[in-house]
């Protein structure tokens, strides 16, 4: 069966209830299309209150780029827009306000990227990258995927906990295999 990555889902944290959601402004002037289930990191310009009504002082975000990058949580939505009733991710360069979760010790379901390496039982605990790809405008989901190759980030920005028991998950050592990852770096977690 040929696998498509949906990105980072939500599927538990170690200790809420997947409580920890906060809206966040994407800028205008930000040029990468954003979906649901990518992560994001704190954005460095702020929001200012504006004639699409948002206020001014939310926190901004933008999508992670790079494996080094620090997130700050992983998009589960976006506020209604008139402008975009029948799209479900942001356009590039389009101010939206994204619903992220943002709770550090939420438990993300994701695929490997299967890259001509898999992930073996032997790598659980021990921290994957992130390989960024690109979004899905047919569904508006993430193509963002947990690397198979050894480690080059540092420290790296997910912990691998388990095989997920998705009833359409492949073995572990088969094709794009559904991992469970917590973060193993986030801007409001205390230390990697």
């Amino acid at each position: 069966m040929a696998y498509v990555s949906r990105g980072f889902i939500p599927q538990t944290s170690l200790a809420s209830n997947l409580g920890f959601t906060r809206p966040m402004y994407i800028p205008a002037g930000n040029s990468t299309a954003t979906a649901l289930y990518d992560i994001v990191k704190v954005s460095t310009s702020g929001s200012t209150a504006d004639t699409a009504g948002v206020p001014a002082g939310l926190m901004g975000c933008v999508r992670v780029s790079d494996k080094d990058d620090v997130p700050c949580g992983v998009i589960v939505g976006f506020i209604a827009d008139p402008e975009y009733l029948n799209q479900t991710y942001r356009s590039a360069s389009t101010a939206r306000v994204a619903l992220v979760n943002y709770d550090p010790q939420v438990v993300l379901e994701a695929q490997e990227d299967d890259n001509g390496t898999t992930l073996a039982v032997a790598r659980i605990g021990t921290p994957v990258d992130l390989v960024p790809g690109s979004i899905d405008t047919v569904t508006g989901t993430s193509g963002m995927q947990i690397s198979s190759a050894t480690l080059a980030g540092s420290p790296g920005m997910f912990r691998l906990q388990q095989r997920s028991f998705a009833v359409d998950n492949a073995a572990i050592a088969g094709t794009n295999t559904k991992w469970l990852v917590t973060f193993n770096t986030h801007q409001f977690k205390a230390t990697a």
